[in-house]
């Protein structure tokens, strides 16, 4: 029987003077992760972590990640890796929700942590990722090198939870996705297929670890990978890193991919290590993977599809992606999709309804929510609140949130589909169409849209331009130009900030109107 802890354990002994993982001028064989992760172990149950606490992260990409991520399940502790980029108010609600035991931090978020630090009352332990802990808070490293190296001894089961991933509470409070030692093991092994991964690869995080491309790090673990970590994304220091290290792999989703193709020194970065590229996350214009492949002809491409709740649903293979431009490819092996309407009744080939899916890779449940995992896990079957349509060869193509539809007239707007149409345009960087009230139509269809360097285009322009693509009642009737919109801390489009935005700004002067 096989737990997460133990692919640190494997990797000591098959790779032992391989480095395992890489950040800036830390560099630690995988015989050196384990152990510092077996002492991290140790030594949080000297000061009294038991089997089943709930012990949290607050930092950005950091190599201790990793040795947490292997470390706290030797002695059953559960990981709850926090989005940084939360509010204090949602870091208080994730804490309490979950009644962390422990709270681990980088130093930039001593002020965070100390400011909120009488609302989090179960967090008995604070331990700090720096040189000089401030007063009452333990030193991470004092943990990770001061204590033994053998492997704890632990009552360990397959379905013992080990990992929550809170979700961005997009749509309210944000709810915690647990997973079981099976549950993570299952989705490593299939993503390590799906992605053709060898015990070669040198992958490149960028994306931030906190949130659910967790579904890379454990695959590329299990193969006895190195990490190379960057505590943010910019696409110098990526491509720079690509080079310097000879990354093999790297995960985006299709922002960063955008970015990462604009960069003005692209024709002379040297990407000759770099054999795969998996994205996920939202959905991919077709002008942006085109110029990808076109760019890098002999890099493989992998699309994914997957959320917090579910790590991996669909794939799309490397040959696959221009001439099924627009689907998220075919359930994973273990994998079942169905496309059910209104009533969970499957709808026929071709015709859009919501997505839900069942394996071993989707959650246990939401934490301490059996109201809100019973309304997400009908009869087994994750509700993942996409709408899609799976075609007789078993495609699936995403058409849009099932909150994100726009009624303007009576009639059902996709969003994606207005900024598809959007993306096709020359001068267009970025673009997301989001619903607006309006008197007459209920809501009208605004477009908000980010330019290439250099260009210029007229909201007029561009309404008229989407009028050759798209019927009349989909073009933006409205458009609004940024200089960049506003991401999620994974890099996507972040729609709930634009729509908060509308809202509250309603005169902002560069917005043009038709």
């Amino acid at each position: 029987m096989w737990f997460i802890g133990d692919i640190a354990r494997r990797n000591a002994q098959v790779f032992a003077a391989k480095w395992g993982v890489v950040e800036g001028d830390t560099r630690l064989t995988h015989r050196q992760v384990n152990e510092r992760a077996n002492s991290l172990a140790h030594g949080l149950r000297q000061l009294g972590i038991e089997k089943g606490d709930r012990v949290a992260l607050l930092s950005r990409n950091d190599y201790r990640f990793v040795e947490m991520y292997f470390g706290l399940p030797k002695i059953g502790a559960i990981f709850v890796p926090l989005n940084f980029w939360s509010s204090d108010e949602d870091l208080v609600y994730v804490l309490t929700q979950c009644q962390a035991a422990a709270l681990v931090l980088s130093a930039e978020f001593r002020e965070t942590v100390e400011r909120i630090r009488p609302r989090i009352p179960t967090a008995r332990l604070l331990i700090v990722m720096a040189d000089s802990p401030v007063s009452e808070m333990i030193s991470y490293e004092s943990l990770a090198s001061g204590h033994p190296v053998h492997e704890p001894e632990a009552d360990l089961h397959s379905d013992d939870d080990t990992l929550i991933l809170y979700t961005s509470g997009s749509t309210g409070r944000p709810k915690g996705a647990v997973y079981t030692h099976r549950g993570l093991l299952h989705t490593a092994m299939i993503m390590s297929i799906e992605l053709g991964l060898r015990d070669t690869e040198i992958t490149l995080h960028f994306l931030p670890l906190f949130s659910s491309n967790l579904e890379q790090l454990l695959p590329l673990s299990l193969m006895g990978a190195t990490h190379v970590i960057l505590r943010k994304f910019d696409p110098s220091l990526v491509w720079d890193t690509v080079a310097r290290e000879k990354v093999t792999h790297f995960d985006a989703v299709p922002t960063t991919m955008r970015l990462l193709l604009q960069y003005p020194g692209l024709g002379h970065v040297d990407t000759a290590s770099l054999r795969l590229v998996s994205y996920a996350s939202e959905p991919m214009p077709a002008v942006t993977i085109t110029a990808w492949l076109e760019t890098f002809a002999r890099v493989e491409a992998v699309q994914f599809y997957g959320m917090i709740e579910f790590l991996c649903i669909a794939g799309q293979k490397p040959w696959e992606q221009l001439s099924r431009i627009g689907t998220v490819g075919r359930p994973m092996p273990g994998t079942l999709i169905r496309v059910v309407d209104e009533e969970g009744q499957d709808v026929p080939s071709g015709e859009a309804g919501e997505v839900i899916a069942r394996s071993d890779c989707g959650m246990r449940g939401y934490w301490d929510a059996p109201e809100l995992t019973a309304q997400a896990m009908g009869n087994g079957w994750i509700v993942t609140g996409d709408l899609g349509r799976l075609d007789a060869d078993g495609y699936l193509t995403l058409v849009g949130r099932k909150k994100e539809i726009i009624i303007s007239g009576g009639m059902k707007v996709v969003p994606t589909e207005t900024e598809a149409a959007l993306y096709r345009h020359p001068a267009v960087s970025e673009a997301a169409v989001i619903g607006r009230p309006d008197a007459t139509w209920g809501e009208a269809v605004h477009a908000v849209v980010a330019l290439k360097p250099g260009a210029s285009v007229t909201a007029d322009e561009l309404i008229q331009f989407c009028g050759q693509h798209l019927a009349g009642y989909k073009k933006p009737r409205s458009i609004e130009f940024l200089p960049s919109l506003p991401k999620t801390g994974i890099g996507k489009i972040a729609r709930r900030a634009l729509r908060d935005r509308f809202l509250t700004d309603a005169t902002t002067a560069d917005r043009e109107d038709i």
